[in-house]
């Protein structure tokens, strides 16, 4: 029954192995996509594919970063160019300086309507500080009325 290459096997184990290794091999649809997939398995090909898209979409997020830092980078050299001063040390900006006349009248009017501010300011402090203490007031004389009654929600 065994062949000599079996020989060498022990009696129990030869018994077992023979049957598998004397039988015929029948070609079934699944042992021939097996050999055709290059003997992966089926989790084996979708993560290929998953693979694969990752890479897609990986190329297609490297060029939508390329083409926002190339709009950046334009976007910078196009205001730059925009502004007034020349890149040679030329300047389109006109600077008017104002006479020494008017500047005394400027700086007297900006003055003034601070210290109109100044003092209405004043004026909101004490009228702030008046109804505090008036509020003081009404709250001793409740707590005069009624010691059992809390004011300040405690």
């Amino acid at each position: 029954m065994p062949s000599d290459s079996f020989d060498s096997l022990p009696d129990n184990f030869r018994k077992k192995l023979y049957p598998f290794a004397a039988s015929e091999i029948f070609i079934s649809q699944t042992l021939m996509n097996h050999v055709n997939n290059k003997y992966k398995s089926a989790e084996d090909l979708r993560h290929e594919v998953e693979m694969g898209k990752l890479s897609d979409q990986l190329t297609h997020t490297k060029k939508a970063f390329w083409l926002s830092f190339s709009a950046l980078v334009l976007s910078t050299i196009v205001s730059a160019a925009s502004v007034s001063i020349n890149l040679w040390g030329k300047t389109t900006v006109k600077v008017e300086e104002m006479p020494l006349g008017q500047i005394p009248s400027e700086l007297q009017i900006i003055s003034e309507t601070l210290k109109d501010i100044s003092s209405k300011h004043v004026d909101i402090s004490q009228s702030l500080m008046e109804i505090s203490n008036d509020q003081k007031k009404v709250s001793e004389n409740l707590e005069r009325i009624s010691p059992f009654h809390n004011v300040h929600g405690e």
